[in-house]
């Protein structure tokens, strides 16, 4: 046991529950997880948490990594950082250092609750620049076929 890591722990968990009341549509969002568990466990150094979201819509941090979940993401710090910083362009965990296992589901919702948050902050940075900005969802197929491309 890492000397402090329960109170990190405690001290994060606090900190995203504090920022969970200053966005209620996040935190209405989590509500539909309740129940649900999501598991991160580094293989080296071996540290393991378990984030269990609540009816509230507020989430709790253990780190039992023996916790039933529902789903979990196991991978080195660096692998599993990266992965959390391009969530948005990742369809897929090939390559990418991390292993998946349980309800893909969990992290779909999730990343659902934060596509909204990402998309008011680029409108807020364009409409500082007087830039009127769009949205459009391409797959690998809409661009690789030259039938689509076409169209």
């Amino acid at each position: 046991m890492i000397p402090g890591l329960d109170s990190a722990r405690r001290g994060l968990e606090s900190a995203i529950n504090s920022a969970l009341a200053l966005d209620p549509g996040s935190k209405t969002a989590l509500v539909e997880l309740a129940g649900k568990s999501l598991g991160i466990q580094s293989i080296f150094p071996p540290l393991a948490v378990t984030v269990r979201f609540l009816p509230s819509g507020e989430i709790a941090l253990s780190g039992d990594a023996n916790d039933q979940l529902d789903v979990k993401l196991t991978g080195n710090p660096v692998s599993l950082a990266m992965l959390l910083a391009k969530a948005g362009d990742t369809t897929s965990f090939a390559n990418t250092g991390v292993t998946l296992q349980g309800d893909q589901s969990v992290l779909q919702a999730l990343a659902a609750i934060g596509q909204p948050r990402l998309m008011q902050m680029y409108l807020e940075a364009f409409r500082a620049e007087k830039i009127v900005p769009a949205q459009v969802l391409l797959t690998w197929e809409d661009l690789a076929g030259r039938g689509r491309f076409e169209n």
